[in-house]
């Protein structure tokens, strides 16, 4: 649902200090404007009135309300409805308890509707909700107490998962003029947890329209709008935001998703120069408090700060330290974090380290707010690690905490799951546990996290956990207070991804499948895919309480997943029977996953080509579980890899015994026929129709869903370089058509489909049908480099030098400032500059790719062409001469073609045209080497040859489209 935000909509009527007549809640940067300027109108008040003191609170001033609130020498008598709204904005959750004792003691004139408010706001603060509902029950006995009673019944319906009745008690909230704003906010949070995307914007908008200063609900507009996973309204999403702090500066919602990969910015508005500089000095530092000289490190940090100014590092350093420090003995650490996390935004905005530190900041101070916080610590500091030297393998961040705080509390998050380390430990895998100045990726070591995106469009860069292994610290502090284990979340993943069975793979799925269908997932994240719907199931699982609902993702029980979802309930009950039994010492429970797990190690070996020990690996898994199919798929692929396929069809033959029918041997019989025609044992005809025969088998075997799309995948790639171009494009058409999209990845399949379509579409000639959908592939997801890979593929073969300019600059500038600049992105901008003419720009880039080492590999025939540009064709041939001759008729085109070009550039007509005839029979849709051989034929004078090859052309199962026709039309009008 989009909605455009307009700047010349009007934003409000001033009416005798009141607001009213509101523009739509998208014209949010006029609001801003405005709310600012009257922001600073209230620094001309010298001697503030209470209505002042109600304005600064409304207008987001909360610095001038406490200078007003702590100055005795203002008249503010009776203030102390602003000041206990001021503690609790603030998070100081002691001195808001406080002011109210002290109102209870005077026992004089007590404003019980003030007094009753606050005391159901601590309650609910606490996390004592039978507490705050008595109260409020009691409160709507009263008309003038009874819309904040509906408001905290609606709150506690919210936390108790009864949203049909908070959206109830929310309706009727919002008769109540006054309360009109928060009722539909009330409405709006019960259906996003419904799940009502549409509906919950919707009331939202009336919220704004009634209450537009209400910060809660400029988050969760805000939040609504990244919900519609359009990467172009992220802009938009932050301009709502933006106005959340502007009014509460430690909203703590706001903060947690802005520091959490919910940004509109890329690491390219973060990277700083001197990061690879100052972090080794800082890292020192570090080293001392870890050893416990605290106050020495600390005076470490600030001299860094100190050399390097206009760098926020050395701040986050020193945030991130207060915020671990021992309460105990640094009763203010929180108040010096939060003050150097403010000061980092106000020098670098929107800085998300900064963001998520706030939340770590305030999520504490909630946490110590529990009525079951003190027994909650005593929890920790009685656990005891029976496996220490076992979890500091695969945790070993653990090492560079003080003490072993972090231990307890990982070992306690893992619970029986724990049965799966020893197992890690012997694929070598590790957990990363960074602290708030560590990013993802510092903590992976890998600089993807850097420039990449996830699949709902937020920066990897900001992300606080990660499946292939990391949790930051923040979280393992929140999981052992009552809130969601994301500890457990991510190792989830971890043992998932890499140890689990086939068949238990097969099962989550058909669980997730059968959930999606009976809406039985637990909440929209677990929505998403099979690997989130089992990371939220898992912890819920273990969890017999949760508080505090943080991003409708969050608060998941045991006993929400055992009325919502019994079929996977069930399922992990019987999972967890195993990990137990394997823990008390039966060997055999984890047998499958001991299979998998050296299955795993016999991958991981491949690249280091040491044969035997892979071999032992498969042989290793055998043992375990002597029918396990993917085993044997791996010992088959690994005598395919030695070329040994006489013997690979033997263990073929082996596996089908097994399990005849099985899809995977269908696929491993497919891959066989096609090494076969590569070792040119067999012609073409029969491997496309043996192939083809074998993977259709396996597309129509394959019952899974995300099985299924992969055989999907396997056969695009073999009909595309088959050179059987039209089949693929009717398997991608039928594909997008009726194709599953249950999950993300289902949702991933079918835009490979549709990207497969727009290359071929592209590279046919049919370029508006192919840039139409190449827009759309690239505005969703702009971080994607596939798609531009693709896209850029096209843009190249049609000449487009401009166009693949632009598509291409933006995004190896922001890898380059993430540090991980690909080296294909380098390699089209080369040949852009060199086809403009911009010969010094040319010759940076050549520098940089000579210099530099990056990922991401080359096209070698682009390559010829740059030389060829470079150097002329003589250059080029000896460097076509070095590039090994492929065997696939697709890539065997491409290199004929170029083989022909070269002569063509020489003159040699004859030789062009044997070669360039020879290349149309291997790719006859490769139609600029149709359009050069009909070229040569005119150079030869031979007029009806050309036309014969431009009819036959014509006449392919997949014509070419406009760009090329035309093209073919002008030589045969020649």
């Amino acid at each position: 649902m989009k909605r455009p935000c307009s700047f010349l909509i009007a934003i409000f009527v001033l009416v005798g200090g009141l607001f009213a007549q509101p523009a739509h809640p998208d014209s949010s940067r006029a609001f801003l404007t405005w709310l600012r300027t009257e922001q600073s109108k209230l620094d001309q008040i010298r001697i503030p009135k209470k209505e002042d003191l109600a304005n600064a609170q409304k207008l987001g001033r909360w610095d001038l309300s406490e200078r007003w609130l702590n100055n005795p020498g203002l008249s503010l008598m009776n203030a102390d409805e602003y000041a206990l709204q001021q503690a609790y904005t603030f998070h100081r959750y002691d001195q808001l308890r406080n002011i109210l004792n002290g109102i209870l003691i005077q026992g004089i004139q007590i404003d019980t509707d003030l007094t009753d408010r606050w005391q159901a706001q601590l309650s609910l603060i606490s996390w004592e909700l039978q507490d705050a509902r008595m109260t409020y029950l009691s409160m709507m006995k009263d008309s003038h107490t009874k819309a904040e009673a509906l408001l905290g019944l609606g709150k506690i319906e919210i936390y108790q998962k009864n949203y049909l009745k908070a959206e109830a008690l929310g309706e009727e909230l919002s008769q109540i003029t006054s309360h009109k704003g928060k009722g539909f906010l009330l409405m709006a949070e019960a259906n996003f947890w419904l799940r009502r995307q549409e509906k919950a914007e919707t009331y939202l908008i009336e919220s704004l329209k009634a209450d537009p200063f209400n910060a809660d609900a400029r988050f969760a507009y805000g939040y609504a709008i990244w919900r519609r996973r359009d990467a172009t309204q992220l802009q938009a999403m932050a301009d709502q935001w933006e106005i959340a702090l502007t009014l509460n500066p430690l909203h703590y919602q706001t903060h947690w998703h802005w520091g959490n990969g919910h940004t509109h910015l890329t690491f390219a508005d973060y990277a700083d120069p001197e990061e690879q500089i100052i972090r080794p000095i800082l890292n020192q530092a570090m080293d001392s408090i870890v050893q416990g000289q605290v106050t020495k490190g600390l005076e470490a940090l600030r001299a860094t700060r100190t050399q390097y100014p206009t760098s926020v590092i050395p701040d986050l350093y020193r945030a991130s330290i207060f915020y671990q420090l021992p309460e105990k003995d640094f009763p203010a650490h929180l108040d010096s974090s939060q003050a150097i996390f403010l000061q980092m935004l106000a020098k670098k905005p929107h800085f998300g380290p900064a963001h998520n530190g706030l939340a770590a900041v305030i999520k504490k101070r909630q946490m110590q707010a529990l009525a079951e916080y003190p027994e909650l610590e005593k929890n920790i500091e009685a656990v005891r690690i029976p496996q220490k030297e076992l979890l500091y393998k695969v945790f070993p961040d653990l090492g560079h905490y003080p003490g072993d705080r972090v231990a307890k509390m990982v070992w306690s998050q893992l619970g029986p799951t724990t049965a799966y380390l020893p197992m890690l430990a012997r694929l070598g895998r590790t957990f990363a546990l960074p602290p708030l100045h560590v990013d993802l990726a510092i903590a992976m070591k890998n600089s993807f996290f850097r420039g990449g995106t996830t699949f709902d469009n937020r920066q990897w860069m900001d992300i606080r956990g990660v499946g292939s292994g990391a949790t930051g610290i923040e979280y393992i502090e929140r999981g052992s207070h009552l809130e969601r284990n994301v500890t457990q979340h991510e190792y989830v993943h971890l043992f998932h991804g890499r140890l689990f069975t086939d068949q238990e793979m097969r099962d989550v799925r058909n669980l997730y499948y059968q959930a999606m269908k009976d809406s039985a997932v637990l909440d929209y994240y677990a929505a998403n895919n099979e690997f989130e719907y089992l990371a939220q199931a898992i912890p819920a699982y273990y969890s017999e309480k949760k508080v505090h609902p943080l991003n409708h993702k969050s608060a998941n029980t045991r006993t929400d997943l055992k009325e919502k979802d019994p079929a996977m309930y069930k399922w992990i009950e019987q999972l967890e029977a195993k990990q137990k039994a394997y823990i008390k010492g039966d060997s055999t429970a984890l047998k499958g996953n001991w299979a998998e797990a050296y299955l795993q190690l016999a991958r991981q070996i491949r690249p280091k080509r040491l044969d035997s020990i892979g071999l032992s690996y498969i042989d290793s898994a055998l043992y375990f579980v002597g029918d396990y199919i993917p085993a044997w798929v791996e010992k088959i692929e690994f005598y395919q890899r030695k070329n040994e396929l006489k013997t690979a069809r033997k263990l073929l033959s082996q596996a089908r015994q097994l399990a005849p029918g099985h899809p995977y041997l269908y696929v491993k019989e497919g891959e066989i026929w096609e090494e076969q025609f590569l070792n040119n044992d067999l012609s073409r005809d029969k491997a496309i129709r043996r192939i083809a025969k074998a993977y259709e088998s396996a597309y129509e075997l394959e019952q899974d869903f995300m099985l299924r799309a992969n055989q999907n995948t396997k056969l695009l790639n073999f009909y595309e370089s088959f050179s059987l171009w039209d089949e693929g494009v009717q398997l991608a058409e039928d594909y997008v058509l009726d194709g599953p999209e249950i999950s993300t990845y289902l949702q991933d399949e079918k835009e490979r489909n549709q990207l497969f379509l727009a290359k071929i579409q592209g590279k046919m000639g049919n370029l508006v049908a192919s840039k139409r959908i190449f827009d759309a592939l690239i505005t969703a997801n702009p971080q994607n480099y596939a798609y531009r890979r693709a896209y850029a593929e096209v843009l190249y073969q049609i000449g487009s030098h401009e166009e693949l300019k632009n598509l291409i600059e933006p995004s190896y500038e922001l890898l380059k400032a993430a540090g991980s600049p690909q080296k294909w992105m380098l390699q089209y901008l080369l040949i852009a500059a060199l086809a403009e003419g911009d010969s010094v720009q040319a010759i940076s880039y050549q520098q940089i790719m000579n210099n530099t080492r990056m990922r991401g590999g080359t096209n070698p025939m682009i390559e010829v062409d740059i030389i060829s540009r470079q150097y002329g064709a003589d250059s080029a041939r000896v460097k076509l001469s070095t590039i090994p001759k492929p065997n696939l008729p697709m890539n065997m085109g491409t290199y004929l073609y170029w083989q022909g070009k070269l002569l063509t550039m020489s003159e040699e007509w004859n030789e062009a045209q044997s070669v360039l005839e020879k290349a149309l029979e291997a790719h006859p849709y490769h139609l600029p080497a149709r359009i050069l051989l009909m070229k040569v034929h005119l150079n030869l004078n031979d007029a009806k040859a050309s036309a014969t090859v431009g009819r036959e052309g014509s006449y392919l199962p997949l014509p070419p489209g406009p760009f090329y026709s035309r093209q073919m039309e002008k030589m045969l009008e020649e």
